[in-house]
């Protein structure tokens, strides 16, 4: 199993974890499945309520 930094540059090549971080704490709404060792999947839900001065 890779880890999230080798799939990174097998998917995405020139990304670096920081700024997948970056883009993720951006997004108002994701879901995130984390593959277990033993072939379970973890499932994050992130839902937030955008800031006053996001709105306008």
């Amino acid at each position: 199993m890779l880890k999230p930094k080798q799939r990174l540059r097998v998917l995405a090549p020139g990304l670096t974890p920081k700024a997948v971080l970056e883009k993720l704490a951006a997004m108002q709404m994701i879901d995130v499945e984390l593959p277990t060792t033993d072939d379970r999947i973890v499932l994050l839900s992130r839902y937030t309520e955008p800031e006053k001065d996001q709105l306008y």
